[in-house]
């Protein structure tokens, strides 16, 4: 017994037990018989050393960071049967609280920084009540030998507490940029409007002396392009630029922002917008890193229509250059602008009528025509094989509907009778589309606008408006020519009883027919082989044929 009293009160009151100028143990182990005294001094050292492994102690805390916020806190306990409070500053357990009940392990932590902090730092404190053992002097028992080791307890009475902190951590965010162009289609001249939305992928913004700090973005415009240009990362090297924005901002925004790039040439045009982390200067080390999107999105195209001119021509035919020709004016519904960019090989056209179809098969362009319909005659065999690849998604007559599900970037009608409210869709509806519609010369919607009668002049002049809309004014001469060669010919060769012919031209329908009118195309036939036709009137007529000394020869169909 006298050995483990001098064990406590080395441990209970150590100042008072090496008062003697010497080691309390020396000191009082004197007291003992000397044959003894080595044996305690021995036992007593002993105990001394083992008394550790067996003593309660504080618990262990160390915070481990994976990065800026995720990051683990490591508890070790002795015994490792307690447990105790843990609480977190800066930071929260996987659960959600800052406070729990914990006993030796690894438990995930993540930080919470105050919104726009540059830095932060993460602690960790823990208490463990004493688990019935003294505070200050523990009495153990080792296997079967009974009571042997007393131990010293760090803390205050009856409780054991540890903490820990990380060191500062810095933090970063990274803010990203896109644009939502404003209109898909824009003028010739028109500056560029987009709505831009600025927004953070990581972290917060980071705010220095009560203010977000300022980013600086810049936005390249490219184009303009041929068709829609793919999505790239990075852009292609070669790129045509149509000019730079810079925007500096301090927030999430998304507002519209008027821009000073014009463009005086018809095409695609896309942005690619840039945070460069290195053009920020010091700010630039609260990025996470620099930021480009991606060139060729849709939603940060815009298109500027291409304005065909329109081409005067001469008169070609002897036939034709007696007849009187409305002069086209700039206000005229045949000569409004084309689609976006029709030239180029990317550009789909829609046919709302057969009657102008064979012009465009003729001219190969029907790779490039997403759809056709009211088709009323047989296809003629040149042409079969290109027709069949051209799909004709209803039959006889378009709905706006149907139209906008091919996604066409123009409209081609015959006449104001294919696009009306009751059938493909009206000219303002498309034009709040930003789809541009043609109407051939003959058939505008106001008919004083439109050609007075069809001669092959016209035929030739809109053959040439359709091969410069599309770009293939090459083409558009060939097939003027080679119609040209087929007029000569027969020119070259007239009828000799053409003065006792006469014919009408059965234009249309079965219950009730309708005629073909004076100044139509069958008109114009007939006059270039010098055969009367005994209708005087300028439009269809229904009913039947007409009788008496006008009565027709032959009725054509």
């Amino acid at each position: 017994m006298t050995l483990y009293a001098l064990y406590a009160w080395s441990v209970a009151d150590a100042g008072t037990y090496n008062s003697h100028g010497m080691s309390g143990g020396d000191y009082h182990v004197a007291r003992a018989p000397s044959e003894a005294r080595s044996t305690i001094l021995s036992l007593l050292a002993q105990m001394r050393s083992e008394a550790p492994a067996y003593a309660v102690t504080d618990p262990s805390l160390s915070l481990d960071m994976t990065d800026q916020y995720a990051g683990t806190l490591a508890v070790a306990t002795n015994p490792s049967h307690l447990q105790g409070t843990a609480d977190l500053s800066g930071a929260v357990f996987g659960d959600g609280s800052t406070s729990r009940t914990l006993g030796a392990g690894q438990f995930g932590i993540t930080g919470t920084p105050a919104d726009g902090a540059p830095l932060y730092q993460i602690g960790a404190s823990m208490s463990v009540v004493a688990d019935g053992y003294g505070a200050k002097v523990d009495l153990y028992t080792a296997g079967d030998s009974g009571q042997r080791i007393i131990a010293s307890v760090a803390g205050a009475p009856g409780n054991l507490a540890a903490s820990t902190q990380t060191p500062q951590i810095n933090l970063d965010f990274q803010p990203v940029i896109g644009t939502q162009v404003a209109s898909r289609y824009i003028g010739e001249g028109d500056p560029f409007v987009d709505q831009l939305a600025v927004s953070v992928t990581k972290g917060t913004w980071t705010i220095l002396d009560g203010a977000r700090i300022p980013i600086t973005a810049t936005g390249t415009l490219y184009g303009p392009f041929d068709q829609q240009p793919a999505e790239a990362d990075p852009p292609p090297v070669g790129a045509p630029v149509a000019g730079t924005e810079q925007l500096t901002c301090r927030a999430r925004v998304t507002t519209p922002q008027p821009g000073s790039i014009t463009t005086p040439s018809s095409g695609f045009h896309t942005w690619v917008w840039q945070i460069d982390k290195d053009a920020q200067g010091d700010l630039g080390s609260y990025l996470t890193g620099s930021y480009t999107d991606r060139l060729g999105q849709v939603t940060e195209t815009a298109v500027v229509p291409f304005q065909p001119k329109a081409i005067p021509s001469p008169s070609t035919t002897a036939a034709s250059s007696s007849r009187s020709r409305r002069p086209r004016s700039a206000s005229s519904p045949w000569n409004k602008p084309s689609p976006s960019s029709p030239s180029r090989s990317g550009s789909r056209i829609r046919l709302c009528g057969w009657h102008r179809e064979y012009t465009k098969l003729a001219l190969a362009l029907q790779d490039r025509m997403a759809g056709t319909s009211y088709l009323t005659d047989p296809i003629l065999p040149e042409f079969e094989e290109a027709y069949d690849s051209v799909p004709v998604p209803a039959d006889p007559y378009l709905s706006q509907e149907v139209v906008l599900q091919e996604r066409p970037d123009f409209v081609y009608a015959p006449g104001a009778y294919s696009v009306g409210a009751d059938q493909a869709g009206t000219r303002e509806s498309y034009a709040a589309l930003g789809i541009p519609v043609y109407l051939t010369p003959t058939n505008c919607e106001d008919q004083s606008q439109s050609v007075a009668d069809t001669t092959f002049d016209g035929f030739f002049d809109e053959i040439r408006t359709a091969a410069a809309i599309f770009g293939v004014t090459e083409r558009g001469e060939q097939l003027i020519a080679s119609q040209q060669a087929r007029i000569d010919a027969v020119l070259a060769d007239p009828l000799d009883s053409a003065d006792d012919i006469s014919f009408v031209w059965w234009y249309a329908g079965t219950d009730t027919p309708y005629f073909a009118a004076k100044g139509s195309d069958a008109d114009n036939y007939a006059n270039l082989l010098g055969i009367k036709t005994p209708s005087p009137t300028a439009a269809p007529t229904a009913g039947p044929p007409p009788r008496g000394r006008s009565s027709p020869s032959a009725i054509p169909t």
